[in-house]
């Protein structure tokens, strides 16, 4: 195999718009002898920005000096190519490239090592290049340079070879059957060629969340109910307060949105977070295209270690529809059930929790996280119907993009009274619309064959049924959804005619939420409220100027509180990535992440636990590792607001809702994203709604 490691650096993601400004490669071949190539290239479709240049480090002033004519490097790199398979890490991309740059690239075999990755290593906080070299001491000196990045691929591509050589034969067998059946797959040629060992597969150790020891140190100063300031250390009171319920006699669960605090409880999961071995089976047994057949590959080497829990899988976005494919049903779930239901204390999510509620009628039940939990049981009685599985059916696949689109044209676009943008919608629908229209074309779809309830409810919905349209333009997909008053109420029957404890951010002294919502009016002990600095003078959020004034006012407050270490709270993509461009130009010698701009998790968290300088910008991440920060301020741009809740639109038209529901959330999400950072850090509002009307409700009602 003649193989040829390659990566490039561009000026964006569109391969037709956006420009090559570095080709690197390193030729090995076959009789062992190596060619390197290296070259900076003059951007020739969309120009160098600053994202760019913070990123990869490669400058106009070196573009300037060195950089070659794109032409002069297509025609020199076109015959090197010939005949290699281009092995990379996020392959495709480069490939998508350089078609598009006119390089004869289709007949090309290729390899993308972060596919072998994920199928691989198991149980990595992140998949990038970066993460895995620095995890595994991979030579990686220069990130996002590309002769940098050729190297670090070089080194994973072959410790993924000898993580292959060395799989069980029980753990390789199944894959190379499947393997053989895909020939088309070009990696495959790794596998076949490996006869396994005799060792015996090891499941990996798991290793939960682990409170820090300077924490442990404070949680006996915490009460029944109190504004969490420390997210772990309340996560760790909670399950010693469980803990200590049933040594005294009664069983206990937990309810909470972050399961992943909890690692140290056993969790009771739904069917739809299982892999079922049966399912899988027959997943595999089709005719693969080549990422289904890596989700294969990757869910028999984590089934084959006994793993069988979907935090183990790292699904990505286009995965999963087909974990719809493979988890466990109702029925293979009953065992586990059994196994759960010895555990003294369980914890679940409120989907799960809502589900099964009548297994769990003799423990007591303490609720995590109040605010953000009762809001995630009112919604569990909520049922989706999605359309996805018939867009990605190549044989519906026309028939329902037409549907949508009629659906858009005929039924959302009239009640939002414009065109659809390219944002998510999620439309709450009048009572009594007429779906007449788009009826038949469900029913020829099959849709209303496989969920009989959906033709119920959009013909004759029940009394106390609301619903609403979720529809993503990204994808073309539109979901069904709908509420049940019924449902709700006996859930919430439930609840009531059992001990409840709720931990919660805002006291139930200052608000009658988790009354108003379970009806329970739970006990109001302890909690001090917290410190919220108002920032003064900015302009209205509205205002174009707001973005580089909140800007200006982050680098201000870090001199006046003499920090190094800065948390921006924001709650939309869009408001982090004007900030890290705003910030990136004021700062440019200031160590800037952004989350899902310069990484995920696994890549951001791990550098900025070992610096004394940063600025962080967080948007929606709560991994426990965010309180190993040592944050010294967390400042907010704007009120976080939660997302539009289409249920809450249709109740807001029927009862007062803004004192019962968007105050008390709001604060709670302040309240929540603090103490994702401990309760060290200062924390500033910039946000100027803080100093009238409704805001300045929020501080004065809720903090000091």
């Amino acid at each position: 195999m003649k193989k040829c490691f390659l990566d490039l650096e561009t000026t964006g993601f569109d391969a037709h718009e956006d420009s090559i400004i570095e080709v690197a490669f390193i030729i090995q071949n076959e009789d062992g002898s190596e060619l390197r190539y290296d070259a900076v290239v003059r951007p020739e479709r969309s120009p160098l920005n600053p994202t760019v240049t913070a990123i990869t480090g490669i400058t106009q002033a070196e573009i300037n000096e060195i950089g070659r004519d794109w032409n002069e490097v297509k025609n020199e790199i076109t015959p090197l190519l010939e005949g290699t398979v281009i092995i990379g890490h996020n392959i495709n991309f480069d490939i998508r490239f350089l078609r598009a740059h006119g390089v004869p690239v289709p007949e090309n075999a290729y390899i993308d090592t972060h596919q072998l990755a994920r199928i691989l290593l198991i149980n990595e906080e992140s998949y990038s290049l970066e993460s895995i070299a620095g995890n595994y001491c991979l030579m990686h000196e220069n990130a996002h340079r590309a002769m940098s990045d050729v190297e670090a691929s070089e080194g994973l591509f072959r410790l993924l070879q000898k993580e292959i050589e060395s799989l069980p034969k029980t753990v390789l067998e199944p894959m190379k059957a499947l393997i053989g059946r895909h020939k088309n797959w070009v990696a495959g040629a790794l596998f076949s060629g490996q006869s396994g060992t005799n060792e015996t597969p090891q499941k990996p150790d798991y290793k939960p969340f682990q409170l820090p020891t300077a924490m442990a140190e404070k949680i006996e100063s915490y009460t029944t109910w109190h504004a969490i300031l420390d997210a772990p250390i309340a996560a760790a009171k909670l399950i010693a307060t469980a803990e200590a319920t049933a040594k005294a006699g009664q069983k206990s669960i937990i309810i909470t949105p972050k399961m992943s605090y909890f690692g140290a409880v056993k969790a009771f999961p739904t069917p739809e977070v299982l892999l079922s071995p049966e399912r899988l089976m027959a997943f595999c047994m089709d005719n693969l295209s080549d990422d289904r057949l890596v989700f294969a590959l990757k869910c028999l080497h984590r089934h084959a270690h006994g793993l069988r829990g979907l935090r183990h899988i790292n699904l990505f976005f286009e995965e999963r529809p087909l974990w719809q494919s493979v988890h466990m049903t109702d029925e293979e779930y009953a065992p586990v059930q059994v196994e759960k239901l010895t555990e003294p204390v369980l914890a679940m999510s409120a989907r799960a929790y809502a589900q099964w509620a009548h297994l769990f009628a003799d423990r007591a039940i303490f609720i995590d996280e109040a605010e953000q939990t009762t809001k995630d049981l009112l919604m569990s009685a909520t049922t989706t119907v999605s359309l996805w599985p018939w867009l990605e059916d190549p044989k519906t696949t026309d028939e329902a993009l037409f549907t949508i689109a009629a659906v858009v044209k005929d039924i959302i676009e009239p009640l939002l009274k414009r065109p659809i943008g390219t944002y998510p919608e999620r439309v709450p629908m009048p009572l009594h619309t007429d779906f007449s229209s788009i009826l038949p074309r469900l029913e020829a779809l099959g849709v209303m064959r496989q969920n009989p309830a959906l033709e119920t409810i959009l013909k004759n919905p029940p009394e106390g049924v609301r619903i609403w349209l979720d529809y993503r333009p990204a994808n073309g997909n539109l979901s069904f959804c709908w509420w049940t008053a019924t449902d709700w109420m006996r859930l919430k029957t439930n609840l009531q005619q059992q001990p409840l404890h709720a931990w919660g951010h805002v006291s139930p002294v200052s608000s009658g939420f988790v009354d108003y919502w379970l009806g329970i009016k739970p006990e109001a002990k302890g909690g001090e409220k917290p410190h919220l600095q108002v920032q003064i003078g900015l302009p209205q959020v509205r205002s174009p100027h707001f973005i580089e004034a909140v800007a200006q006012r982050v680098l201000a407050l870090r001199i006046d509180e003499k920090v190094s270490r800065t948390i921006i709270s924001v709650s939309s993509k869009d408001l982090a990535q004007q900030l890290y461009f705003h910030l990136q130009a004021m700062a440019p010698d200031t160590k800037l992440m952004a989350e899902k701009i310069t990484g995920g998790d696994g890549k951001i968290l791990p550098q900025l636990k070992d610096l004394d300088e940063w600025i962080y910008i967080h948007h929606n991440s709560t991994h426990p590792n965010l309180s190993q920060l040592r944050a010294q301020q967390v400042i907010f741009p704007k009120f976080p607001f939660s997302a539009p809740n289409p249920l809450i639109a249709h109740l807001e038209q029927e009862e007062r809702l803004w004192d019962a529901y968007t105050i008390p959330q709001t604060a709670a999400n302040v309240l929540r994203r603090i103490s994702f950072f401990g309760s060290e850090a200062s924390a500033h509002m910039l946000d100027p709604r803080a100093q009238s009307g409704w805001g300045r409700g929020v501080i004065t009602t809720y903090f000091v």
